[in-house]
């Protein structure tokens, strides 16, 4: 439910669909700083097959990956992201890098913020990282 408040809130504002995206990481990361254990449940049983909690692990991904999806859609048809877009795949990436950026913070860079580490995040969402043109 966080991330489709953090969607509706940054809506309700003004912002672009680009912003909502970027709530959606801020909240994502909280939320997994507030349930690591959650979060490591879920990469423990994510090639896991006939495990008992793997239905509900499913369903909290899809989920997660149908809020992405709905603004990302939203904003090719707004003209914020290109036509050009995997949809399902890049709202996979995009849950992909939450995840894997916070375990990875969690685990061996806990001395780092939350706003530091969505700030990184931010930055790779919005496309800026690449270095001064030659």
């Amino acid at each position: 439910t966080s991330l489709p408040r953090a969607a509706d809130e940054t809506a309700a504002r003004g912002g672009s669909r680009v912003d909502a995206l970027d709530a959606m990481i801020r909240a994502g990361l909280g939320f997994i700083a507030r349930y690591p254990s959650l979060t490591q449940l879920y990469v423990a049983e994510l090639w896991r097959t006939n495990r008992a909690w793997q239905s509900t692990l499913m369903q909290v991904r899809q989920q997660a990956i149908t809020v992405i999806e709905s603004v990302l859609r939203d904003a090719v048809a707004e003209g914020e992201l290109s036509k050009e877009i995997d949809i399902p795949l890049t709202a996979s990436a995009l849950f992909g890098m939450v995840l894997v950026a916070a375990l990875d913070w969690q685990s061996f860079q806990p001395e780092r913020s939350l706003e530091d580490v969505h700030a990184a995040l931010s930055r790779l969402l919005q496309g800026r990282i690449g270095g001064s043109p030659r």
